[in-house]
């Protein structure tokens, strides 16, 4: 298969981010099905704009709205999924290049993939997977095969046992049987990322509902399993994780909901599986926080927090000031119940933006990232950033119009792990190698005497 190359331009000044940013969205709001539940971005139809999924529960349906590039969106005919929507992802399951969807139907006990046309239709027999009472769903590899796997969390029929069931990806484009792993009392959500350095896919799980172990770690072996669940004690009722780099030491942190006492929580890891006892971050009295996703939405190169507010109609934005610390919530309206809240660039500015599924309004809210970044000088020498080839086989070029001195070049993953570091560097063109780094999209950053100049979004082919 051909890979198309392109070459990414940036013209962006010296002194930028050193000025005040001034975050700000552009709010819109579009009706889908009864009582959207989640989201899910991706290229629906192969137009390289960018598309959401709703899952609904009450209307038991999928609504697609097919955007046009500058982060509007026109609504297509709902799929009818036959069972209660919850948990909805999207990946291309059965490595045919068109994105496909994969939802969970708690109160039904089921699991269902729709495969995807690439034209914005899904069709074919949908593929279904009996589990009881399943809740949160991810997609990530597990085994190390170079295709990437599900696993879902669970409880059983008595709400007692709380459990994770992976199904792993075969060679015909399927996946096998769920293969179930304990965790603790009525596990609800999970998140995936390799939490103890050792290159290997793990789980953290939390239990919304139960009396203790409200999160537990699950350490994959690289082979399609996983140890047995491990108790993180000191958190409270969790709702949901973001995961990431958040104090910047190159070691997955972890964000936790604390739905209930109106907080987030931020554990910082040590790179072999521990993290911090929990600091709390507010989002507001009677707020309710649902979901926390995570986005660098200042464009100053620190992952940020979002969390999905269901108390309070609105979503908390909590700034990274660095060093594993964040502002106060600033707060954006939303429709009734916000549930769930996913990012994604929609307009293709570089900055990205936010969509927000709201529960009891049947509607979902998109916010559009317009946030002015304030400029130290305003006759600061502009420079020009380009990076080719893009997306990358193995060797990644990076030129500039000026010579830099003292320049460093940071690659990070979409959780915010540094992958790659270049320090002291000096000239006009440089040339890294890439072919270590999995295939998948990275940000690119630019530095130059410690001020950030470029971030340029990359891509690492199969």
């Amino acid at each position: 298969m051909k890979t198309k190359i392109h070459t990414l331009v940036l013209a962006l000044s010296f002194g930028i981010l050193k000025g005040q940013t001034t975050l700000s969205f552009s709010s819109t709001t579009y009706g889908v099905d009864a009582g959207p539940r989640s989201v899910a971005i991706a290229d629906f139809n192969n137009d390289n704009k960018k598309d959401i999924a709703v899952a609904n529960i009450f209307g038991q349906s999928i609504s697609i709205l097919l955007g046009n590039g500058t982060g509007g969106f026109t609504a297509g005919t709902p799929i009818n999924v036959g069972y209660q929507a919850f948990f909805l992802l999207s990946g291309d399951f059965n490595a045919d290049g068109k994105y496909d969807l994969a939802v969970t139907c708690t109160n039904d006990d089921k699991t269902v993939i729709i495969n995807g046309n690439g034209d914005g239709t899904f069709s074919g027999s949908p593929t279904l997977f009996t589990i009881t009472y399943p809740q949160g769903i991810v997609y990530s590899d597990f085994d190390g095969d170079g295709k990437k796997d599900l696993a879902v969390a669970a409880m059983d029929a008595f709400n007692t046992n709380g459990e994770v069931y992976l199904m792993l990806a075969n060679n015909s484009g399927g996946f096998s049987a769920p293969t179930e792993f304990l965790t603790s009392n009525q596990t609800y959500t999970l998140i995936a990322g390799d939490l103890n350095g050792d290159s290997k896919m793990d789980l953290a799980v939390c239990d919304y509902i139960g009396s203790n172990n409200h999160i537990v770690f699950l350490m994959g072996n690289g082979l399609g399993s996983f140890g047995t669940a491990i108790p993180f004690a000191g958190a409270t009722y969790t709702y949901s994780f973001a995961i990431g780099d958040f104090n910047q030491d190159t070691k997955t942190d972890l964000v936790a909901a604390y739905s209930e006492e109106n907080n987030l929580a931020f554990m910082a890891g040590n790179g072999t599986g521990n993290f911090s006892t929990p600091g709390l971050l507010s989002t507001g009295a009677a707020t309710t926080p649902y979901t926390v996703a995570s986005a660098d939405l200042n464009s100053d190169g620190k992952p940020d927090l979002i969390s999905s507010n269901y108390a309070s109609a609105n979503i908390s934005v909590l700034l990274n000031t660095g060093s594993g610390n964040f502002g106060s919530a600033l707060n954006f309206a939303t429709g009734n119940a916000p549930f769930h809240v996913a990012s994604d660039d929609l307009n293709a500015d570089g900055k990205p933006d936010l969509v927000v599924a709201n529960n009891l309004s049947d509607n979902i809210t998109v916010l559009i990232n317009t946030s002015t970044i304030g400029i130290k000088d305003a006759d600061a020498l502009s420079q020009t950033v380009t990076v080719f080839p893009n997306p990358i086989l193995s060797l990644l070029n990076l030129n500039v119009s000026n010579p830099l001195h003292n320049a460093t070049v940071k690659c990070i993953d979409v959780t915010g792990k540094l992958v790659m570091e270049k320090n002291q560097l000096s000239g006009n063109s440089f040339r890294f190698d890439l072919s270590a780094v999995k295939a998948g999209m990275y940000f690119l950053q630019l530095y130059n005497n410690n001020e950030l100049i470029s971030t340029s979004k990359i891509f690492k082919a199969e």
